[in-house]
């Protein structure tokens, strides 16, 4: 084989290993952090649209919960979740550092 395919293999390589050891470290503080469980109530929830360039326009569904203690967070939710959420609802929010687990009404 040409040295230009070797060169362009290896360069891909490394691109991709660059790639995920990256992904992981920006994933290792979530990773390390212990599951919570804490009340909340969902504040607000917000739809961003980016029409940008492609064929679809991406959309990101951010909720915002009042935690017990009085302080506000906000994560991304799937829009499955999203749409079953309703501003004012309490419950008990589950996360994990700053990944959204989900969030159960109270009865």
């Amino acid at each position: 084989m040409d040295i230009g395919v070797w060169i362009l293999a290896a360069l891909i390589v490394a691109f991709v290993g660059f790639f995920a050891v990256s992904q992981v470290r920006a994933a290792m503080p979530n990773l390390m952090a212990t599951p919570r469980k804490v009340s909340a109530e969902v504040a607000a929830l917000r739809r961003l649209e980016n029409t940008g360039s492609g064929w679809e326009p991406s959309v990101r569904c951010l909720a915002v919960f009042r935690i017990e203690d009085g302080e506000v967070r906000e994560y991304e939710v799937s829009e499955d979740t999203f749409r079953t959420l309703t501003e004012g609802t309490k419950g008990t929010l589950r996360v994990r550092g700053a990944w959204f687990l989900g969030f159960n009404p109270s009865a």
